[in-house]
């Protein structure tokens, strides 16, 4: 049977069609060989879970756990009970000093202290709440240290146009001899006034009747 090189499989292939087709080759052969490597990895990840579940329910259970060993500097402590309460405050204080990510809340403190009970530890040192907080903080049995609250943003303190005049109620609004702006004037201005200036710039003027009396209208701040 003849082949029909009209059909697109039976054409000759481009230079750059031939570089593809053996990059899709290599990437198929590296995916085949790493396929066994990922199926191991998953294998792996589903027995850790699997000991991590076990081990978190058996801790909230208040037994013993497997994977605990006690430090060398608590095995065979003792001591008088007077003394134990002293040693066991100085042994914390110097664990939380040495570990500034621990949230020492009074959850964290009951947590550690019920699961060194069930490890039997009767004299815990610093290094066994060290490993006890390790330990439950990798079971997800002790409370993270809250976020801090975001900062607020400062109140705006809007400022008084300079444009708009303050007033109050003893001072008036009058025009500038020198630059015949409106502005405000103030009572003490006013007092230094003499009463042809007062006249000027509050532009007074006399009545029919020869009343000179100073008249000007009312302060739109009044």
């Amino acid at each position: 049977m003849r082949k029909d090189y009209s059909l697109p499989e039976h054409q000759p292939l481009t230079w750059k069609q031939h570089l593809e087709k053996e990059r899709q080759e290599e990437l198929k052969r590296q995916e085949e060989a790493e396929r066994p490597i990922r199926e191991a990895e998953q294998r792996l990840n589903e027995t850790h879970r699997k000991l991590v579940q076990i081990g978190r329910e058996s801790v909230v259970a208040g037994k013993p756990d497997p994977w605990w060993e006690t430090p060398a500097d608590a095995v065979g402590k003792s001591m008088s009970l007077d003394r134990v309460r002293d040693f066991v405050r100085e042994q914390s204080t110097i664990f939380r000093a040495a570990h500034p990510e621990y949230y020492p809340c009074k959850e964290n403190l009951e947590a550690i202290m019920g699961y060194l009970v069930a490890q039997q530890i009767a004299i815990p040192t610093a290094s066994c709440f060290e490993r006890a907080a390790e330990r439950l903080g990798s079971l997800g049995l002790l409370t993270e240290r809250p976020a801090p609250p975001e900062p607020q943003p400062a109140p705006i303190i809007e400022q008084p146009s300079e444009t708009e005049p303050q007033a109050s109620s003893e001072d008036l609004i009058g025009w500038e001899e020198s630059t015949g702006q409106q502005r405000v004037f103030t009572k003490r201005e006013i007092d230094l006034m003499s009463s042809e200036q007062f006249r000027r710039i509050f532009k007074l003027c006399a009545s029919r009747d020869g009343d000179r009396r100073p008249r000007f209208n009312r302060s739109r701040y009044l």
